[in-house]
């Protein structure tokens, strides 16, 4: 119950931003996770046959696409031929 009255009041919000504010990521462990999620979404592309028994045929595709897209962006946001 003081969970619930806590986020109706919206102190449960101030305290996770709060906390968020304090955990401040440092650059090597935004580069590692960035080749690791390239490297998950390559692993995911490669092991369909493996991975569609347990999902579709096209869920570990799409999944794949997403991880290695986000890892791409996040290194295409850093170079120098990123305007914006």
């Amino acid at each position: 119950m003081e969970f619930l009255e806590s986020l109706i009041v919206g102190e449960l919000a101030k305290g996770v931003v709060a906390m968020m504010k304090e955990f401040v990521m440092k650059e090597w462990m935004k580069v590692f996770l960035g080749f690791i999620s390239i490297l998950a979404g390559i692993c995911c592309v490669m092991n369909v046959r493996n991975l569609d028994y347990y999902f579709g045929e096209w869920v570990p595709y799409c999944i794949g696409i997403v991880l290695m897209a986000g890892g791409i962006t996040f290194f295409w946001t850093r170079s120098k031929f990123y305007k914006g």
